[in-house]
C-alpha cells in the first residue's frame, strides 16, 4: 500500500489511470501509459476481463458486475450520495461471493459472483472522473 499513489477511475477508458498522486492523471503520461500497457497485456481483451467489479455513479447507484464491461451485473442498488464527498468503499470477496460497503454500511451481502477469480476493481459509471486514494488489496 502506497499512500502517495492515487488511482483515477475514468469509466470510458480503463479501470484506472495511475498518476503520482498530486494532480491530473495526464501529468505523467509515460507512467500512465506503462500501467495501461500492463493492464492491456493481461492476456485478454480489457473489456472482457472477468472478476469482481464494484461501480458507483454520481446519483448513488451502485452495481456489482462479473466483467469489466459492466454488462454482466450480479447485484445493484442505490445509496444517498452527495457531490464532492469522500466515501470509503470496500469490497470483500470470499470464494464465490462478495459483499460491498460504503462508509462501513453493507450495500450487498454475499452476492454470488461466479468463481470469484480474476480481476478486482472499483469504478465509476458514466462520463466523469473520480479519484481513488489509499487503495489496498489484501489476500
Amino acid at each position: 500500500r502506497n499512500p502517495n499513489i492515487k488511482l483515477y477511475g475514468l469509466s470510458w477508458a480503463y479501470p484506472a489511470w495511475v498518476g503520482n498522486g498530486s494532480g491530473s492523471p495526464y501529468k505523467y503520461p509515460e507512467l500512465t501509459a506503462g500501467y495501461i500497457v500492463k493492464i492491456s497485456a493481461g492476456g485478454c481483451s480489457t473489456s472482457k476481463a472477468s472478476g469482481v467489479f464494484f461501480w458507483i455513479d454520481t446519483s448513488g447507484t451502485w452495481t456489482i458486475s462479473s466483467n469489466l464491461a459492466g454488462d454482466k451485473k450480479v447485484a445493484s442498488g442505490s445509496f444517498s450520495a452527495k457531490p464532492d464527498t469522500v466515501y470509503t468503499l470496500s469490497m470483500d470477496v470470499n470464494g464465490s461471493s462478495a459483499t460491498v460497503s460504503v462508509n462501513g454500511t453493507a450495500l450487498s451481502s454475499n452476492v454470488s459472483v461466479g468463481n470469484g477469480k480474476g480481476f478486482v476493481g472499483f469504478g465509476t459509471s458514466g462520463y466523469f472522473a473520480a479519484e481513488f486514494d489509499n487503495f489496498s488489496l489484501t489476500k
